[in-house]
């Protein structure tokens, strides 16, 4: 199964200030996030927040927050 994430469109900007290591684990993040869900105990200073909420230091002062929200496929 596939995870869609979705970004928020001021992230642009926010890219444009990150440092490339903050940058690389981002990118390695959402896609891990992509095909295994959101769920990643493996990356260091990863944790849950709530039920469904997330959060991970992508370094020192820089991290990356978001909710999983499940959709309902209707039946055909």
């Amino acid at each position: 199964m596939e995870y869609v994430v979705r970004m928020p469109k001021k992230l642009e900007k926010t890219l444009r200030e990150m440092p490339e290591n903050a940058k690389r684990t981002l990118f390695h993040l959402v896609n891990d996030i992509r095909e295994t869900g959101p769920v990643r105990p493996e990356y260091r200073n990863y944790s849950k927040l709530g039920e469904d909420l997330y959060h991970c230091h992508l370094a020192y002062s820089w991290v990356a927050s978001g909710a999983m929200r499940t959709a309902r496929m209707p039946w055909r």
